[in-house]
């Protein structure tokens, strides 16, 4: 939806606002590589789970963050010697965009000494050689911006790094919650595609009850 230039979110009235021409066009294309009936049908149930089909030679690519890729390297040691990397398809090449993936940390109100903590955080957010340690240790890319032209070069980051840059989210109530609504939409229209218009509005409407709670 991002790649097509929906705003997920109104960002002058911070309402959830993918129900448009766009996000319509956005879940017809999605939804049309798992339609029997479509030139570009290419998925369904049989297949399961994206990491694992890819791991078993079921599948010939995969969307994945790089994170991910230890999952694949435990299902099948053999395979990633073979494993090419490459950014992210783009719907419009002029205006791309990728989903960010990150983890953000926080300090409970209930302990005690949580300026000590708050300090750690900070420490670990914005120094450079904790952030190049992080990167050493888990083989993810750096989250630190003025770590990135570090590892343009490296040959397993380079391309998770590029895309860094050009990386962007959008304030998610309820990550679970909000996955459950977006795959129970997309089963919907491939049953209905006469209802897609009601479908989109419905999902929208259920991410804002999200928030409003």
């Amino acid at each position: 939806m991002m790649q097509v230039g929906v705003q997920m979110v109104d960002a002058s009235t911070g309402k959830v606002s993918f129900y448009s021409q766009k996000g319509l066009q956005a879940l017809k294309f999605y939804a049309d590589f798992a339609d029997p009936l479509s030139p570009n049908y290419a998925w369904d149930d049989s297949i399961g789970n994206s990491i694992d089909a890819f791991a078993q030679g079921k599948t010939a690519m995969a969307f994945l963050y790089s994170s991910q890729l230890p999952a694949v390297r435990a299902r099948n040691p053999l395979l990633m010697p073979n494993v090419g990397v490459l950014p992210l398809p783009q719907f419009n090449q002029d205006s791309s965009a990728n989903l960010a993936s990150f983890w953000a940390m926080a300090v409970s109100n209930r302990v005690s000494n949580y300026a000590a903590a708050w300090n750690f955080i900070n420490f670990a957010a914005t120094d450079r050689s904790a952030a190049s340690s992080y990167v050493s240790s888990t083989g993810n890319p750096p989250a630190l911006r003025s770590l990135i032209s570090d590892y343009r070069q490296n040959s397993s980051l380079k391309v998770f790094v590029s895309q860094a840059l050009i990386a962007t989210d959008w304030p998610v109530p309820d990550d679970r919650k909000v996955r459950t609504i977006f795959d129970n939409m997309i089963e919907s229209y491939l049953k209905d595609k006469l209802s897609a218009d009601n479908i989109l509005k419905t999902a929208q409407e259920e991410v804002a009850s999200i928030i409003k709670r």
